[in-house]
């Protein structure tokens, strides 16, 4: 009983070493065109296996928009341009990436 203790608790060490939740997410927001620049920083070393599957964006604590990805464009990062309507200075926007392994970051954007 105690060796098969043992083997889960290194299974499940390998695997947090091995997934992480996005490192940081940086957001700028053009007021004139509407446009959500999303910087999200996650290394990985296969974008096929291991990615940002999953990001929503919020504006005042209403989420408008949720998309899914299979696939992470650069083993760094993953850059998305979201075209978002109706937005006002000092309206609020969160976004939120979800890494497919394990984790999520969230960041919040106050519109200037």
């Amino acid at each position: 009983m105690k060796k098969n203790g043992l083997i889960l608790v290194f299974f499940f060490f390998l695997f947090a070493a091995m997934s992480h939740p996005p490192k940081s997410l940086s957001l700028k927001f053009d007021l004139k065109s509407q446009e959500l620049q999303v910087n999200i920083e996650h290394g990985v070393s296969d974008v096929t296996n291991h990615y940002i599957s999953n990001v929503v964006v919020a504006v005042n604590g209403k989420e408008v928009l949720n998309q899914n990805y299979t696939i992470q464009k650069n083993n760094k990062s993953e850059d998305i341009l979201f075209k978002l309507e109706n937005i006002n200075k000092n309206d609020l926007i969160e976004v939120t990436a979800t890494c497919v392994k394990w984790g999520k970051k969230s960041q919040i954007l106050t519109v200037e």
